[in-house]
């Protein structure tokens, strides 16, 4: 019942940041970015720590709707690879940012006439931003209360 409500109270904080900028929540959708973040970070997460510890870095999310687990090696273990997947998804939100705009500066030069280039500037510009925002929502939603209760677990309160 507890993950059902933390379910529904990230739910309700990621939708409500959408509606905040507009009442459009279509305008933040965007699969194929959702799909290449979560596919890059689990790509080098495998490359990094083995076929086995991606499997074992999603199969472990369950621990973020769990209240007491047990520690040791395996959480230690678990805390490094999420760790360094906070890194990995940033890291693929800035390559893909970094395509998007080389992609932006080529079409740039094709706009001879300013009222052209200002409608391309207002659409691709906020797409450019959409890699760091899924980023930081997998990253600072997921994986960093992840890490955070991972390297918490050993201590008594």
């Amino acid at each position: 019942m507890q993950g059902i409500i933390l379910l529904g109270l990230i739910i309700g904080a990621i939708t409500s940041l959408f509606f905040f900028a507009t009442s459009d929540i279509r305008a933040y959708i965007d699969a194929i970015s959702i799909l290449y973040t979560v596919c890059f970070t689990y790509l080098f997460t495998s490359l990094a720590f083995g076929v086995s510890g991606a499997i074992r870095s999603v199969t472990c999310i369950k621990y973020l709707f769990t209240q007491e687990f047990a520690g040791g090696e395996r959480a230690k273990t678990l805390m490094k690879i999420y760790q360094y997947q906070i890194k990995f998804c940033y890291s693929g939100a800035f390559i893909l940012f970094l395509i998007g705009l080389i992609a932006l500066i080529k079409h740039v030069a094709n706009y001879p006439d300013s009222e052209s280039l200002l409608h391309l500037l207002k659409v691709s510009v906020p797409t450019l931003a959409i890699p760091f925002l899924y980023a930081a929502i997998f990253s600072e939603g997921v994986l960093r209360p992840l890490k955070a209760k991972l390297d918490s677990c050993d201590l008594k309160f």
